[in-house]
């Protein structure tokens, strides 16, 4: 099953991560990441992408009360969301991705 790449949505704009699991090697598109101070992004299908909150609270009620989003996981520690690949620049404007490093140029 393929997944939304979040290389290509991220687009040079956000840091990427990697999930724990990954290691050495060509870097499997379900173990990519988004980091936030409030949590990461991760693949959750073809068409979905997934939420995961660092913690309960304001951003994870903000979150779960959007028409768009389906609460997938809910936990004492946070939540999970899911919600169309589409969406991702309105839920990053409410979590703030970290800014991709950009090299000056020579």
């Amino acid at each position: 099953m393929n997944c939304v790449d979040l290389r290509e949505v991220a687009a040079g704009r956000f840091r990427i991560g990697h999930d724990k699991a990954h290691r050495r090697g060509p870097v499997d598109p379900w173990l990519i990441t988004i980091e936030t101070p409030h949590g990461e992004f991760y693949p959750h299908s073809a068409d979905h992408i997934g939420f995961s909150t660092s913690t309960r609270g304001a951003i994870a009620s903000r979150l779960a009360k959007l028409k768009w989003t389906v609460v997938w996981q809910d936990g004492a520690d946070g939540i999970n969301v899911i919600f169309p690949a589409h969406r991702f620049d309105d839920v990053a404007a409410i979590v703030q991705p970290y800014k991709s490093r950009v090299r000056a140029a020579a």
